[in-house]
């Protein structure tokens, strides 16, 4: 048999080492996050509120193809 004291070690290692790789799940999760996020929305001046037509797709916009 295993002594208890040598059973609860071992059990606690193992959670110790589970709750490590949440956490670092965990800052990879926000890190991919907000890494996407500014890749999606990141304004680099191409759309500007007040130009008109500036949204529409070719040939919606009433100037052809």
């Amino acid at each position: 048999m295993i002594p208890e004291a040598e059973l609860y070690q071992r059990l606690e290692s193992l959670r110790n080492l589970m709750i490590a790789i949440v956490i670092i799940m965990l800052i990879l999760a926000l890190s991919v996050l907000f890494y996407v996020n500014r890749r999606t929305f990141k304004n680099d001046g191409s759309i500007q509120a007040g130009q008109p037509g500036i949204h529409c797709e070719a040939g919606l916009s009433g100037k052809g193809i």
